[in-house]
């Protein structure tokens, strides 16, 4: 019922006057009647906060309108503290970091109509988006991380007095965060909105400010912002996510891939630069988006899926920001590609571990195939290990590689199966959990895709 009445509830016109009103009961509830409950905590918190966003405390009284988001944070912290998380959870663990980041977001606003320091502005903004992009994992389906991300970097880069640098280093942040967020994660009324927020953000490159040869000029002063906004426009915009790129687009990835290979020691060390040049570096070389159809075979060589390795370790080694499965997963097939495949298997296993914490649906899906420099599956044969009581799942030992994968019977259209049993002709699918034995019938040549 709180929900409802909240500020993302249908009931929310009627009730918006009387948010203060609502927090204060739910304070009585929580204080008075040891009311615990870290959903109303959730609501409370958040009916404290808009009521700053509607000015129910007035706009000249920055101390009191302070004291409120004081309160819903410290309520907040303390429900963060206390959090039990498990998988079932995890969703409403991530709200809480959002609405966490959502207050450190709105103080960062209320900082800058109080025409405070610009560097504590910045502070309650680098929090607000540290702590979303955080929520973000939890959640990936979910646009709300997204959008506090987006609307605190409007505030910022329209309302806060800047130095230039600092102003390209955020525009070039916020594109950055877009393409972590893309894939097929997120849900599709979700991804409308990352849409629309992008091309928002997009009409930035218009700007007389950031000029190519502006940018040209930071690039030469080693700005890794300058730098990675100089080979967006080079790119003609951002590497595609999901869309197959144009023959005429391939070209032009190709040759920002190559402008930030020339900085190389300049951007080797900034996590924004090192995944735009991946995924410059991806499209280009394997004529793919970076999330592309079930089922997909990669057309690299040894040299190229050790290339891609060595930018995905770097980009884990640099920041939490980049240890996210999207990535985990790459380093795992990459690794496999290459035959290593006991180390494959160990990141796989942590990768089931993170991704246990997570619902989305990119999780199951088959993504990539075991495939050759040709870009074509890979065929094995192996020998059943076991099967289940019930004929539903079991193992195999896969001939050439030596390696233990799961498969599913029914996937096979085999009735009765037994230990020691022979299968032949098929492929090794890879999605967020391990390795399995794949039909190759499900392989279609001509776009990668389940039929």
């Amino acid at each position: 019922m709180i929900f409802n009445l909240g500020p993302k509830g249908p009931e929310r016109r009627t009730y918006a006057p009387y948010y203060l009103e609502i927090a204060n009961t739910l304070q009585t509830l929580r204080e008075q009647h040891g009311v615990k409950s870290s959903k109303l905590t959730l609501q409370e918190s958040s009916l404290l906060r808009e009521a700053i966003v509607l000015n129910l405390i007035p706009e000249d009284d920055l101390p009191g309108r302070l004291e409120l988001l004081e309160r819903a944070q410290t309520i907040l912290s303390s429900a963060i503290e206390d959090f039990t998380f498990t998988r079932k959870t995890a969703r409403h663990y991530g709200m809480l970091l959002n609405e966490s980041a959502s207050i450190f977001g709105t103080r960062a606003r209320e900082y800058i109509r109080a025409e405070k320091d610009t560097k504590l502005v910045l502070e309650e903004f680098y929090q607000a988006k540290k702590i979303a992009m955080r929520a973000r994992t939890l959640m990936p389906e979910d646009f709300f991380p997204i959008d506090v991300i987006s609307w605190s970097t409007k505030d910022i880069l329209k309302h806060a007095s800047l130095e230039e640098a600092e102003r390209i280093d955020i525009i070039a942040s916020i594109f950055n965060v877009f393409s972590l967020c893309e894939g097929n994660e997120i849900g599709f009324r979700d991804k409308e909105m990352l849409q629309k927020r992008r091309l928002e953000f997009g009409e930035l490159l218009n700007d007389e400010n950031l000029r190519e040869d502006s940018l040209s000029a930071l690039a030469e002063l080693g700005s890794t912002a300058g730098i990675y906004l100089q080979a967006i426009y080079i790119a003609g915009g951002l590497p595609p996510a999901e869309t197959f790129p144009h023959e005429s687009d391939i070209g032009k990835y190709k040759k920002a891939a190559a402008y930030l290979d020339s900085n190389y020691e300049t951007i080797k060390n900034d996590g924004k630069c090192l995944y735009l040049y991946l995924r410059y570096w991806w499209s280009s070389e394997s004529g793919l988006p970076f999330f592309p159809p079930e089922r997909t075979a990669i057309p690299f060589d040894g040299s190229q899926w050790s290339k891609a390795l060595g930018i995905i370790d770097t980009l884990i080694a640099l920041s939490d920001d980049y240890s996210i499965p999207t990535l985990l997963y790459l380093q795992a097939i990459c690794t496999w590609h290459l035959g290593y495949h006991d180390p494959a298997n160990e990141l796989w296993s942590e990768l089931q571990r993170l991704s246990d914490r997570v619902t989305g649906r990119r999780r199951v899906l088959k993504t990539y195939l075991s495939s050759d420099t040709n870009g074509k599956p890979r065929k094995y044969h192996g020998t059943v290990l076991w099967v289940s009581e019930d004929g539903g799942k079991g193992e195999l030992l896969v001939e050439g590689i030596r390696q233990r994968v799961k498969f599913f019977p029914n996937d096979f259209k085999i009735d009765e199966i037994a230990k020691d049993e022979q299968i032949s002709d098929f492929h090794i699918a890879f999605n967020y959990i391990a390795p399995t034995a794949d039909p190759a019938y499900h392989y279609s040549a001509n776009t990668g895709a389940k039929k």
